[in-house]
Order: C-alpha cells, then sequence, then structure tokens
C-alpha cells in the first residue's frame, strides 16, 4: 500500500487493476480467436462468398453498435452512482435494447430478403440476424460492470469466441461453402456470451421496475451524444463493404477485405491501449493540464513506435503475407493491405487523441468530424473506383484517415493552446525509414530464412523506435 493511502482506497485500486487485467485478457484470448476464425473462413470460401460474408458481418457490427447507443456506458455509470435505481436502470436497459435489436434484426432480414437469390442461404442469413436480440440478456452485465465484478464478463467473451472459433473450424473442417452458415456460427458466439452474463448476473441483480417516462427521457438524453458518435464511427469505418458490393459486386469486397480485415485487427491495439489510460486521461484533465499533454504526446509517441515500423516493413512482405494466411495468390489485395498500412498510421495517431477530447468533454467535436468524414469518404470511393479497382477504395480510406487525423489535431490543440506532437516523434519516424529499406532487401533472402528475419527486422525496428524514457515531467 502506498504511503498515506487509506485501505478502502488500495482495495479500490486493486480490483480497478485487477478488473483491467480480466478485461484485457478476455479482450486478447476472444481478438485471436476471431482472427483464427477469420482465416479459417477466408481459407474456406471462394471470393464471391468470402465478400457475402463481408457484407454482411459489418452489418452486424453496425447494427450492434446502434443497438447498444450508448446505453451500456450510461448504464454503468447511473448504477455506480444510485445503487438503488438499479432495477429501474436495468428494465430501462432491457427494453430499449429489446426494440432496436428487433428493429435491427428486421431491417438485416430485410437486406438479405431482397439482396440474396431465393434458397435456403437466403433463409440462413435471415436467421442469422436475430442474433441481435440475445444483447437483450447480455444487458444485465451492466449491473456486473457497476459492481466490479469482472471476472464473469471476460469468462463470458472468451467462452462466446471460443464457440464462434470452434463452429467455424468444424465448418471449415467439413468443407463448408455458404457464408450464412460461419454467420450463423458468429451468432452462436453471441449466443453464449450472453447467456453466461445473464446467469452471472440473475441472482445478484435488483428486481427490474419500470421506469417513468422523464426517468427514460432523462437516460435517453444522456445516451444521445454517445448513441450518434458510436453509431457514425462504426458507420463511416465499414462503409467499404456496402459500397463495393453495390459498384463491384461480392468478388471486390472478398478482396479488398482480406487486405482490410487484417487492419482493422490491428487497430484494436490504440482502442485497447487507450482504454487503459483513459482514467488518466480524465483525471489528468481537470487536475493537471501539463501533465495531460505530456500524456497525449506519450500514448501518441508510443502508438507511432508500433505503426510507423510496421507501415514501413508491410508492403514489402504483403504478398508472402496474405499467400501465407488466405492461401492464395494475393493479386490486387497485395497493394490495398500496403495501403492500409499507411491509413493505420493515421488511426493510431488519431484515437489517443480522440480519448483526450472525450475527457476533455469534446466528445461532440469528432462527432462532427466523422459525421462529415462519411459521406466525404463515399463520395472519394466512387472517385477512385473506377480508375484504380479496389485500390481506390483502399486509397480514400487513407486519404479520409489523413483527414480526420488533421482535423482531430487540429479541434485538440485549440483546447490545448500548445501542439500534439513533439520532436520526439522524429526517431520513429526516422526507425521506420531504415526497417522500410531494409525489407525491401528481403526478396533475396531464401524460403526457409525469409519470415524469420523478416519478423526478427520488425521486432528491432519496434525496440529502436521505442527507446525513450516514459517521463511525465512537464518540462519535458
Amino acid at each position: 500500500m502506498l504511503t498515506g493511502e487509506s485501505p478502502s482506497n488500495a482495495s479500490l485500486n486493486r480490483r480497478v487493476l485487477l478488473g483491467t487485467g480480466l478485461q484485457g485478457f478476455g479482450r486478447l484470448i476472444s481478438s485471436g480467436c476471431a482472427f483464427l476464425a477469420l482465416v479459417l473462413i477466408g481459407q474456406s470460401l471462394g471470393d464471391e462468398a468470402f465478400g457475402i460474408y463481408n457484407y454482411y458481418f459489418p452489418l452486424y457490427i453496425i447494427a450492434g453498435t446502434t443497438v447498444d447507443f450508448g446505453s451500456y456506458s450510461v448504464a454503468v455509470r447511473e448504477i455506480a452512482r444510485h445503487p438503488d435505481q438499479e432495477g429501474v436502470i436495468l428494465r430501462f436497459l432491457g427494453r430499449f435494447r429489446l426494440g432496436t435489436a428487433s428493429g435491427f434484426a428486421l431491417l438485416i432480414s430485410g437486406v438479405a430478403w431482397f439482396q440474396e437469390p431465393p434458397g435456403t442461404q437466403r433463409w440462413l442469413l435471415i436467421l442469422a440476424a436475430w442474433h441481435l436480440v440475445l444483447l437483450v440478456p447480455a444487458s444485465l452485465g451492466a449491473h456486473l460492470h457497476a459492481r466490479m465484478h469482472f471476472l464473469p464478463l471476460a469468462l463470458a467473451q472468451v467462452a462466446g469466441s471460443v464457440a464462434f472459433l470452434l463452429l467455424a473450424t468444424w465448418l471449415w473442417s467439413d468443407a463448408h461453402r455458404q457464408p450464412a452458415a460461419y454467420l450463423l456460427a458468429f451468432g452462436t458466439g453471441v449466443a453464449v456470451r450472453a447467456l453466461i452474463i445473464h446467469l452471472a448476473a440473475l441472482r445478484t441483480a435488483a428486481p427490474r421496475q419500470s421506469p417513468s417516462r422523464e426517468f427514460a427521457r432523462g437516460l435517453f438524453r444522456e445516451m444521445l451524444p454517445l448513441g450518434i458518435s458510436a453509431a457514425a464511427g462504426s458507420l463511416y469505418f465499414w462503409l467499404d463493404a456496402f459500397l463495393l458490393r453495390e459498384i463491384a459486386g461480392e468478388k471486390a469486397v472478398g478482396d479488398y477485405h482480406r487486405a482490410f480485415r487484417l487492419v482493422a485487427f490491428g487497430i484494436m491495439l490504440p482502442v485497447y491501449f487507450c482504454q487503459a489510460l483513459e482514467p488518466a486521461f480524465a483525471k489528468c484533465a481537470l487536475r493537471d493540464p501539463d501533465r495531460f499533454v505530456i500524456l497525449v504526446r506519450r500514448a501518441v509517441f508510443y502508438l507511432m513506435t508500433v505503426a510507423l515500423p510496421l507501415a514501413a516493413w508491410i508492403p514489402w512482405v504483403s504478398g508472402a503475407m496474405l499467400t501465407l494466411i488466405w492461401g492464395k495468390e494475393p493479386g490486387d489485395t497485395e497493394k490495398c493491405l500496403g495501403t492500409l498500412a499507411l491509413a493505420s498510421v493515421c488511426i493510431f495517431a488519431t484515437y489517443p487523441q480522440v480519448v483526450a477530447l472525450t475527457a476533455l468533454g469534446k466528445q461532440r467535436d469528432f462527432t462532427r468530424i466523422v459525421l462529415f468524414a462519411g459521406p466525404l469518404k463515399l463520395g472519394v470511393i466512387l472517385v477512385l473506383y473506377r480508375p484504380c479497382g479496389i485500390l481506390g477504395a483502399a486509397l480514400a480510406t487513407l486519404a479520409i484517415e489523413s483527414f480526420v487525423l488533421f482535423m482531430v489535431s487540429r479541434r485538440l490543440r485549440s483546447y490545448l493552446k500548445r501542439a500534439v506532437f513533439s520532436s520526439d516523434l522524429l526517431r520513429p519516424f526516422g526507425v521506420a525509414a531504415v526497417v522500410g529499406a531494409l525489407a525491401s532487401q528481403l526478396q533475396r533472402i531464401p524460403g526457409d530464412a525469409y519470415w524469420p528475419c523478416a519478423f526478427a527486422l520488425l521486432v528491432v525496428g519496434f525496440v529502436l523506435a521505442g527507446i525513450l524514457p516514459f517521463d511525465l515531467k512537464a518540462e519535458n
């Protein structure tokens, strides 16, 4: 225990650290299972079938985000503040999710009905859409989260992901070629997760009570900015899949997503990293502006020590990497992966600044930027696809992510009254240039030694780019 720290505060700190560790472990295992399942699905399905899978999967992600609409975060916060109102809050959360989940399940069922030809696949896609309703029993997780009972939440996340992976493995081994079967496997994983959360919270959660209209309106007003921001961000990020199918067909969606989904997994790093820093950001934003600036700069710096060497390395190994993962020649996907790796640098640099805006109470600024960026991305893809093919979608992503980074940095600098980016970034930029130059010579290395040398180069790049003390002194 730290000197001068009360036993209650020490206990709270331990619970926070334990909870953060459990959630981090759960997310790590869950992400690993999801990645392995995606690889099996990509190897099992042809390009067109993989395109259909990656048309509906983003729909599920967008729908899941919008079904919640910020309700879970608000419920956790309000239960923690007002434990006596837990039953009312949980009833509101369940009813809200039931309404939005049913609406989106009907919407996606309608999309499947009109987009797909008559047959078994159409009905399986309609059935898979109704997994969204299972988000309703999972709403009891707000009770566990507010009480800081993180173990059941972590176990549920892991169990759901493992169930998805096992079902995907079974379908892959049985040579299933219908994307709808794999989407049903994903929905089954969601069902397992929801069931575990519901059973874990059922005995200790307060009895549900109907909220008054005034109370429900108050909660909805609290949710509104969070919900709009989350829904807009999710739609803007996954927009490519819907547009590509309409202008180029399922094969283009499949080819593009063999690169896009790999980058999407990489983007989990800044998300998890910044989530761990959220309490420190929130505390320093109010109490210590100088340290807050240092925290933002350090967060950007350490994310750049990963993103920049990786972005310099990927273009030179993308062909071999895609062949290794998907078991087929990459074609135009190779150029897409290199371009999207550059776009990921912008995302890595943007995310800690978005968290900083949220800590300052300026989340709406980012929402406005994303609401403008979505239609802009749509227009850029339409312009670039005809001359560039699926590479045009990747170039559009790079252009829009660069625009979002510029706008977010500009807004944050106006609040901080000083630059977000520091001269410390010269080191990772320099190391990235060296990594790129050396990676360009990897094709000269014989087959068996290729990947050991390639990964060794990347790891050395990470280490050299990150050699800088983590110092929070304001004068630095």
